[in-house]
This record gives C-alpha cells, structure tokens and sequence, in this order.
C-alpha cells in the first residue's frame, strides 16, 4: 500500500468501519439516498459510488493480506448498498417507469417509420397482376359478345391497329372494327402470356394469343390462330385503360388462299 497512501488509510479505516456493521443496520456514513433529490444522485452518490469502486479496484491490485481482505468486504458493503438506494431511488421518481416506456417506444417507432409502401418490386407485380385479371375479363367480354363491355376496356383517344386493314383510333372507330368482329357465329377469346409493368407505374404492356372461330358467308367455319399486343396505361383516375391495341395471324395467306 506505499503507492497510495491516502486509499490505504481509507481502507483501513472502512474495514475498521465493516467489524461494526449489523447485518440488518444501516451502514455507517452511508447516506439515505431515498430521500434525496434525482439530481443529487446524478451528482455526488455517483462520485461516491465511483470512489467505492476505484478502492475495490486498487485493494484488489495490491498484494492480498487478511486486512485487505477485510477492508474490501467494506467496500463491496458500501457498493451494494449505495447501487441498491440509487435503484430505489430511480423506482420511486418514476425514473425506471420512463426507461421501461422508452425501451418499447423506441423499437415501436422504428417499426413505425418502417412500415411505408411496399417496395417497387412489389407494387410492380400488383399492376402487373391487376392487368391479367383486367385482361381475363376483357377476354370474356369478347368471347360472349358483349360489345359495350368490350369497349370499355379502351381509352377515349385509344387506337387499334387491326391486320390488312387501316389503323382506327379513337373508340368511335374502334368501335366499328369490333362490330365487324362480334357478329352471330364469331367467337373470339385470347389469353395472356406474358404482362410487363413500367417502374413508373403508369405503362405496361401484354403480350399473348388468341383464337377465332367463325363462318364465311356460305356458312363454312373458319378458324384463326395467332398473336395479340396491348399497351396498358393508368388514367388520372387510377383505372388502367388500353391506349393501343394489335393482333396479327398466325395462318399464312398462301395457306388461307389454298383452303378457299
């Protein structure tokens, strides 16, 4: 102990101090930090306790001799008791009741700023899956012949460009293309293969087939198979529209001249 002098002193005083204490006493020199102040214990119990341990920790790196031994039991003492005052203390001023709500507040938040809209990718597959069902209705309509249904799956300045024929937009001219179509005996139907959303989520397109059965003039059914391509676009009032529309046969014309 000749390398601090003073901490020696106080640690024979303390173990001195430790011989008299009753186990159910209260320690001697000890404050009653129940009825101190919040600010107080942030102030001069916390030096204290800080004191308690720098004598533990230099009574621990000094050569071990019974009166040390003694002189820690002391400080260990004074430790545990000003630790459990000071939570006692927090408990009584509602100290440990914030802590506790801060500890659930704060991962609450977290979460809370976490839960946003999905990510891109995922809104992505929403319109994408919003147009193959838009697209599977469309189909249907055409299959029973619904005329008005049909028509309005497009948008007031859509355009459709029909094979071997001129383009027609708007759905005025739309509209008579469609007439020529759905006409007793005609069945039309088309499944989708393939569905492609901008990230932008205001474009997307549809790629697939389509079917057509039908009879010429003398009553003889005719058949035609082939592709289809849809350009899908988001109006101001968040309703998917189809801006431009095409299909085109799969059946040679060298084929078709043969048949007839």
């Amino acid at each position: 102990m000749r390398r601090c002098p003073v901490l020696a002193v106080k640690a024979v005083a303390l173990s001195r101090d430790a011989h008299h204490i009753h186990p159910t006493s209260k320690l001697e020199g000890t404050p009653d930090l129940g009825a101190m102040k919040p600010r107080r214990i942030w102030g001069t119990q916390v030096l204290k306790w800080m004191a308690y341990s720098g004598g533990i920790l230099y009574i621990w790196r000094t050569p071990f001799r019974r009166r040390d031994a003694v002189g820690l039991a002391g400080y260990l003492a004074k430790f545990v008791h000003g630790g459990v005052a000071m939570m006692d203390q927090w408990i009584r001023n509602g100290a440990m009741k914030a802590m506790f709500c801060g500890c659930i507040a704060i991962p609450l938040l977290v979460g809370g700023c976490k839960s946003g809209p999905p990510p891109a990718a995922d809104m992505r597959d929403l319109d994408e899956q919003t147009i193959r069902d838009l697209d599977r209705q469309w189909s249907m309509a055409a299959q029973t012949n619904n005329l008005d249904e049909v028509m309005s799956y497009y948008s007031e300045d859509a355009s459709l460009l029909p094979p071997n024929a001129p383009m027609a937009t708007g759905k005025a001219a739309i509209r008579e293309v469609w007439a020529s179509l759905l006409k007793p005996g005609t069945t039309v139907t088309w499944q989708t293969t393939k569905v492609e959303a901008a990230s932008s989520r205001d474009l997307a397109y549809v790629m697939g087939t389509y079917l057509l059965h039908a009879e010429d003039s003398g009553g003889k059914p005719i058949a035609d198979h082939g592709k289809i391509l849809e350009v899908w676009k988001r109006t101001p009032n968040d309703e998917w529209k189809t801006v431009a529309d095409t299909w085109n046969s799969d059946v040679s014309e060298t084929v078709d001249a043969g048949k007839k």
